[in-house]
């Protein structure tokens, strides 16, 4: 939000305390193109088409579930290098990229985590 002004960001949680100070930290850095809403993922409504970005415990196929409603491109979720069995159930076909974090950092505590960016 800060380096694109022209892209519209939402940033939701279904706990609204979180959402509270994050609309604060907002408020103080004048960002106006960034809307925040506190509810389950489940219930959004988003019209345009999206890219959906999640570091919460959610394994893959729950999150697509929950997403079914979302007119979404791109999902990139920070996961653990084992998720191959998060995608039982999930039909549609998937472009997956796993995008490893240690590979880059060196860091031990990124050794078995990864972005994960899946496609339609």
């Amino acid at each position: 939000a800060i380096a694109d002004n022209s892209k519209r960001f939402i940033l939701n949680d279904i706990v609204t305390k979180k959402m509270m100070a994050v609309k604060q930290m907002l408020r103080k850095q004048q960002l106006v193109n960034v809307e925040t809403i506190d509810m389950s993922i489940a219930d959004l409504t988003v019209t345009s088409p999206s890219l959906l970005i999640s570091k919460h415990a959610f394994k893959i196929n729950e999150f697509m579930k929950l997403a079914t409603a979302l007119p979404w491109t791109e999902i990139a979720l920070y996961k653990g290098l084992s998720f191959e069995d998060e995608l039982k159930g999930i039909k549609e076909p998937l472009n997956i990229s796993v995008h490893k974090l240690y590979k880059n950092s060196g860091d031990d505590f990124y050794k078995d985590k990864a972005i994960i960016v899946i496609k339609k």
